[in-house]
């Protein structure tokens, strides 16, 4: 399945990464969007989570779409990403910003 994320910026930052964040299991096998594509700015590599597509992503898809899971997934990102050496750019901070998620990006700086 397609989706909308900068394709090299997954092989680079995700390409060795099978941990699932929902299950922490090292069996995930597909990238899925922490909020809904279609809405601005979610090709941000910070609204992509690795999950357990048939176990973790489809059953749970409702519980997924709460937004304390969503920032949980986004939090998790960006702390994952940053040890990866991952740098955030202006296309990240127009989605933090236009969904309200500025906060996670700033708490993450502040706890370094």
């Amino acid at each position: 399945m397609s989706n909308s994320f900068n394709i090299e910026e997954l092989q680079r930052y995700y390409n060795d990464t099978e941990e699932c964040l929902y299950c922490h299991k090292f069996k995930a096998d597909a990238v899925h969007h922490c909020i809904s594509r279609g809405k601005k700015y979610t090709n941000s590599i910070l609204n992509a989570t690795m999950l357990c597509n048939h176990s973790c992503h489809l059953p749970f898809h409702g519980e997924h779409m709460k937004r304390e899971n969503q920032e949980k997934f986004i939090r998790q990102n960006i702390e994952r990403l940053y040890n990866e050496g991952y740098r955030i750019n202006q296309l990240d901070l127009n989605f933090l910003a236009y969904h309200g998620l500025t906060d996670l990006i700033k708490d993450f700086y502040e706890n370094r």
